[in-house]
């Protein structure tokens, strides 16, 4: 247990030296990381708190919840790991062969490590850096846990693909390798793989479409500026969009998506009352319309001191202004 209460600790320490060396803006610090919350939920002293069922969660869906489907069968987190415990095993036996294994072992160390080491890490982010709903619903969780797989498949096939050349014949191994890439080819065809890779096999960038509106959005703030951004019924992707491509901007990482959630999916709306949004915003330099509708309009946009003067357009990019009264009004910086 000691251990696992070290890991936060560490992680906490060292990225707030990184940040404070590198003097990063716009970057979170560590300051969530309660470690009595988390020494709690592994010695069970607090059962019912939501940082323990979401870990409960959390571990059963490493065990059982699918991360895509592959000719009918779900394929889960557990499932690679032995899946690709065995294909090293099996590399580590026919290396014997050609009596060159000396980098197998260093590899599946590597794996092992890996493979553990982002389980963990994301368990800790789900508690700390995510909010309640979040935690319990796993947002975004097969698009986080699936990463891990892209390095270890690609180690996997060039250790296999140098053990064969080693093995066979030239004219074998040509085979050998057409039998590998039809391999690959139908396993994307058959699973939901080939939606995800469209932007990689066009050579097209999946943020190539944000560029302009993320220049348009750097050319009117300043590098230090806080920006809360507006994205009704959708998810938090744009945040994340375009706290990449304006950094070191920083961005709202929540309540992008106000009101009344949109459907019994949809656990990126937030329904708040008016005082709360108008607190939030207190704290932000500009707000950027990506995507508004009636329903933010009618319950948050009409609280603002001056709605009356607001075009609440998508593309808009306000500044926030603040009263001394507390109450705060906008300000148009420009229009995408």
């Amino acid at each position: 247990m000691g251990v696992l209460l070290a890991i936060p600790a560490v992680f906490r320490v060292s990225w707030n030296i990184y940040v404070k060396v590198n003097q990063i803006s716009g970057q979170f610090v560590t300051s969530k990381f309660d470690i009595d919350i988390f020494k709690a939920v592994i010695t069970k002293a607090d059962t019912a708190s939501w940082q323990y069922q979401g870990t409960l969660g959390y571990f059963n869906a490493l065990l059982l919840k699918p991360l895509f489907m592959l000719g009918g069968h779900s394929i889960s987190y557990s499932d690679l790991v032995i899946i690709c415990f065995v294909a090293y095993l099996m590399l580590f036996f026919l290396q014997k062969r050609v009596r060159k294994n000396y980098y197998v072992l260093p590899m599946f160390i590597v794996f092992v490590v890996s493979a553990f080491g982002h389980a963990m890490m994301m368990w800790i982010s789900y508690m700390f850096m995510y909010c309640e709903s979040d935690f319990l619903k796993l947002a975004c969780y097969e698009r986080y846990m699936n990463v891990i797989w892209i390095f270890n498949g690609i180690a996997l096939l060039f250790l296999y693909l140098q053990l064969f050349w080693e093995l066979l014949h030239e004219k074998w191994f040509i085979l050998f390798l057409g039998a590998i890439a039809g391999i690959c080819v139908t396993a994307i065809y058959l699973s939901d793989t080939g939606e995800f890779l469209k932007p990689a096999l066009q050579n097209t960038s999946s943020l190539k479409e944000y560029y302009e509106e993320a220049d348009f959005i750097s050319d009117n703030t300043d590098e230090d500026s806080s920006i809360f951004i507006v994205t009704q019924s959708y998810t938090g992707w744009f945040e994340y969009v375009f706290q990449y491509l304006t950094m070191p901007r920083s961005y709202n990482d929540q309540y992008y998506s106000l009101g009344k959630p949109y459907s019994e999916e949809d656990n990126w709306t937030r329904d708040i009352s008016t005082e709360k949004f108008l607190n939030i915003i207190g704290n932000y330099d500009y707000m950027y319309f990506y995507h508004v509708d009636e329903q933010f309009i009618e319950e948050y946009g009409m609280a603002i001191d001056n709605a009356e003067d607001i075009v609440f357009k998508n593309g808009n990019l306000y500044r926030i202004e603040h009263h001394d009264d507390g109450g705060v009004s906008l300000s148009l910086t420009g229009t995408y």
